[in-house]
This record gives C-alpha cells, structure tokens and sequence, in this order.
C-alpha cells in the first residue's frame, strides 16, 4: 500500500490503537475545537497529526490565516515526534515558495534535531532529507549522503537518497506541493554533482536504492516542463527502466520495482503510436502482472489495439478491463473505456444497438481523478451521430453530467448542439473529416446516371448543388428519401439542384429501391469509393451541399431529428 492511501488508514486506526478518541475535523470549526482541546492537552500528538492532515488539504481557510497554523503543528512534529509517518509526506507544509518563513523555521529545527543524538535514527534522518529535498537540495545531498553511510541497509534511508540522485540527475530546481517537478536547472542536470550521481547508482547493490531512484525519474512532471524537457523526458524513463531492471535482479519478490517498470512502459507508451505503443503495453501488462498498474494499462491496451486495427485482440482486453475488481483504483476509468472499445467495434460490424447498449454503459460509471477532470471518451458518441442515434448521445450525455461534474457547460453546449440539428465539436475528439470540406473547392467528379449518360460537377455550375450520399442497406437513408422527393419537386426549375449518389451498389439494386418508393429525383452511381472519398464521406447519409461557386458550404453527416428543417437551412447558407 502506498504511503498516500496508508496514513489516513493509519491516522483513522491511531486513536482507538492508544485508547484515546478523538474526531477527526472535517470543518473549520472542528479544528478549531480540537485547537482548544490541545490548550490543555499540548503533548497529544494525535490532535497535532489530525490538525496538520486537515490544513495540509484545506481549500477553504484564508492562506495567510492557514500559514501560521500549518507551521505550528509541523514544527511540533519536528520537535518531538521526527520519525513520524506523518513528515514522509512533502505537501504537509506547502511550497516553500509561498510560506519562506515556514521553511526556515523547519529548516532551524530540523538541523538542531539532527546536531541533538548524532548520528540520527534511520527514519529521523529519511524525514529531514525528504525536507530539504524542496527547501535545499544540496543539504540534502549531504544528508542523505551521511545517513546512508549511517544506515545503508534502512529502506527508509535508501528510499530518501535515491531521490536525492535522482532529482539532482534530473537537475530539478524545485517542486511543487505533490512531489512534481515544475523547473529545471540546465547547469546542475549537466554537472559534475549529476555525475557523480550517475556512478553512485551505476556502483550501488542496494534494490532500495535503485527502486527509489528509478520511482523518482519516472515520476510526473509539471505538464508545460514536460513538453518543454521532451528528451529529458525521454532519457529519464530510459535511466528509470535500467534502474528498475537492476532492482528486480538484486530483489525479484519486489512487487514494487515490477509495478514501478510497467508504469515506466505505460507511460512510455503514450508517445508512441501503432504496433509500438501495443508492444509497450503489452510489455507493461506482462511485467505488471495481476498488480498495479494493471488497471490503468487494460483499457489503454484495448484503446491502442482498436487503433492498430486488431479487433479480436481490443475485444478480449476490453472484456479484461470490464472484469475488474470493485477494489481497482481504476475500476471506473476501466469500466468506461472498455465499453467504449466494445462499442466502436459493434459500430465497425454495423451492430448499432450493441454500440448503443455499449455507449449508456459506459456513462453509467463511477468517476475517477481523469473522468472528473478531462471528461469522457466522446469517439463512440460522434460515431452513432453519424449513424443517425442523436437520442442516445444525449441520454450518454445526461449520464456524464454524474461524473464529469467540471465539463457541465461543454456538456450543456453538446446537448444545445444536437438538438439544433448541428454537430457537436466534442472535447478532444476532431470534427468528421467530411465537415472539415466546409470552405473548401468541391472535388470535380463524373459519374453515370441510373438514367443513362453521365453528369459532371461542371454540369451544375451557377446552382446550388445538393449530393446526399446514400446507400439502400441504409435505414436512415431510406427514411430521408420522402423529403429529398419533396424538396426536388420543389425546387425543380430553380437556381437549386438536388442529386442522390448511390455508394457502390450494383444499378439494378439501386433501381429497384427507387422505383419502389417511386421517386423522381435524379441519382448518380459511384461505383467505386474514389467519389466518396474526395469528399472524405465517412458514414451513410452525408449531405453535401456546394455554393454556385463551386464552394463547399455545408456538410450533414448522418440522419437528424428534423431532416427536412436541417436540408433547408443547409441550402439557404448556400445561397447566402
């Protein structure tokens, strides 16, 4: 269990362990009650861990009333309860960028503790190299150097000096709250200090060492350092993946380095694509085995298998990602995109009511960190617009409104979007390829007539040209084919000229459909997918309607609520 998630469970056990009960505080003024319990009760140490957790946390007290007492209850810790579990924990004082007078407050008592029983206990030494490792790095380079040499065979010590080496190899300047980077000194990542690092880890025998150090490089960054430190980012997942492997040799029933190596590969897999970011994964799933992070590698593997195009093998693991335990950290996330997956492959086999089921499935989950923050997977939603089930979009999107409680007005604007018959730009999903045409010269095309002859773009110039791309296998197709009659008879002798282009079907299927519903309307035949394709039709219906300047000037990809009213407003923008 990781630090993070052990020292609630240890800060909730504590009390009732020592025979004492005290609440914890959820609210202001609960701290505010237990900080008058401590007026008459100052050693109890218990109140000063439950105040520190909560105003570590807190987002609501004013952060100049929230400094002074957040130092309080640290340098309490500090003075007389150094080896607590409690000071592992860097976010417990804050930046020292927004509270100096904190750190060097801590800075003082740290140093006077350490001169008192020289030299240190092992955890004592490990908690003040933890907190020097944000207020001066070269302390704690001499720290950790001293309590190694102390201790080399404490984990918590080795735990403390491999991040040492590892953030002065990365020449990390300084970090925030959370442990992640946000600068880097160029001039320390290539010194002499980062060197010598470098040859400390390359002579060292100690897995905990090792660990802690390839934990550290592979890490999270500030998101803009990151893009900024691309090959930094690189060289690091690669010293972190050596580290690792070194660490499995020396300590094979480590479950940690194994589950540290395989984040190292899924995280490395996102800047890959294709068969190399399936490998990675993949390679991260068998390092990983049963344990974390598992959950978080299945629904990408499937994500990044769709994409390779291996179906088989993105339906298995999206079947694998669904089959999570509720105790999965990621058993939300997983759930999401694994119905997603499952539901994009229906749609490729043209099994749109599974796609459908697949779809509300996935809105009905749990949140997790990325849902709540980034919002959901929107592909399989714009692929049933486009196969004409705007209803069930806007059911997938009512179940998002649960989880993504941060995309409300996104959420709002898609819903707006659908019902105005319009095509929604969802978050992180490109637009059709075929609405990307708007603006763009029409493509030339001459096709046969189901009449006879042949008809060219060229033939239509000076009108406002009309092509619904259609199929007779399509339903949805089937069901405009009324108002396109309508419309034609309408328009018939005008500036306004409306024409089907049947997608690769045989004349005789396409003339039976025709002359079935007794339609009057002329229709092309593109036999091949060349048409189509210039005009980057993806899906049965797309409606394409061309200026009289040969111009693009509106796209409907797919079947609307209301046909004929979205026809319409397409051909009056034409003729704006």
């Amino acid at each position: 269990m990781s630090m993070r998630r052990f020292l609630p469970c240890l800060l909730l056990a504590a009390p009732f362990l020592y025979g004492q009960r005290i609440a914890i505080p959820r609210t202001a003024e609960d701290a505010q009650k237990m900080e008058t319990q401590l007026e008459t009760d100052p050693d109890n140490r218990f109140g000063h861990e439950f105040l520190l957790l909560f105003y570590s946390a807190n987002k609501t007290i004013p952060p100049e009333q929230l400094r002074p007492l957040r130092r309080k209850h640290y340098l309490w810790m500090i003075e007389h309860q150094p080896d607590s579990l409690m000071l592992d924990s860097l976010r417990m004082l804050g930046p020292p960028l927004d509270d100096p007078a904190s750190y060097a407050a801590a800075a003082a008592l740290w140093r006077k503790v350490l001169a008192a029983h020289p030299p240190a206990p092992p955890k004592v030494f490990a908690n003040a190299v933890i907190f020097f490792l944000y207020a001066d790095l070269t302390v704690a380079r001499e720290l950790a150097s001293e309590a190694f040499a102390a201790y080399p065979d404490d984990a918590n010590v080795a735990k403390a000096k491999g991040q040492v080496l590892a953030l002065t190899i990365l020449g990390v300047a300084s970090m925030n709250r959370f442990g992640m980077a946000n600068a880097i000194d160029e001039s320390l990542a290539t010194s002499e200090v980062a060197a010598q690092a470098r040859q400390e880890l390359d002579a060292t025998s100690s897995a905990s060492l090792l660990g802690a150090a390839a934990t550290t490089l592979s890490a999270p960054k500030d998101p803009v350092l990151a893009r900024t430190h691309e090959q930094q980012t690189i060289e690091a997942a690669a010293l972190s993946e050596h580290l690792f492997l070194r660490a499995i040799e020396l300590d094979p029933r480590n479950q940690n380095w194994r589950s540290g190596l395989a984040s190292v590969y899924w995280v490395s897999s996102s800047r890959k694509a294709g068969a190399a970011r399936v490998a990675l994964l993949e390679k991260a799933l068998a390092t990983a085995g049963n344990a974390s992070p598992r959950n978080f590698v299945l629904p990408a593997l499937a994500e990044a298998c769709f994409a390779a195009g291996d179906l088989d093998r993105a339906a298995e693991t999206a079947q694998l990602a669904l089959d999570l335990g509720a105790d999965d950290g990621n058993r939300g996330g997983a759930w999401h995109t694994g119905n997603i997956v499952l539901g994009r492959i229906a749609v490729k086999k043209g099994d749109i009511d599974e796609a459908k089921r697949r779809l509300l499935a996935a809105g009905n989950t749990t949140t997790t960190p990325s849902l709540g923050s980034f919002g959901p997977d929107w592909n399989l939603a714009q692929e049933l617009l486009l196969a004409g089930e705007p209803e069930t979009v806007l059911q997938y999107i009512d179940l998002c409104r649960v989880f993504w409680t941060m995309g409300a007005r996104d959420l709002d604007a898609y819903a707006a979007a659908i019902r105005n018959e319009k095509a929604p730009h969802f978050h992180n999903v490109p637009p059709p390829a075929t609405m990307q045409q708007i603006g763009k010269r029409a493509a030339a095309f001459q096709l046969a007539r189901l009449s006879g002859g042949e008809a060219s773009l060229a033939d239509y110039k000076g009108k406002v040209l009309v092509l619904d791309f259609w199929a007779t296998w399509c339903a949805p197709c089937l069901r405009e084919m009324p108002v396109f009659e309508k419309l034609y008879q309408e328009f018939a002798g005008t500036e306004v000229a409306i024409v089907a282009v049947d997608v690769k079907e045989t004349e005789r299927i396409v003339l039976e459909s025709i002359a079935k519903g007794k339609y009057t309307f002329p229709v092309l035949l593109a036999k091949e997918r060349a048409i189509p394709d210039s005009y980057a039709v993806e899906a049965l219906p797309t409606l394409i309607v061309i200026d009289k300047n040969g111009v693009i000037a509106d796209v409907v990809v797919g079947s609307t609520v209301s046909p004929e009213a979205r026809i319409r407003e397409a051909i009056a923008k034409a003729r704006r």
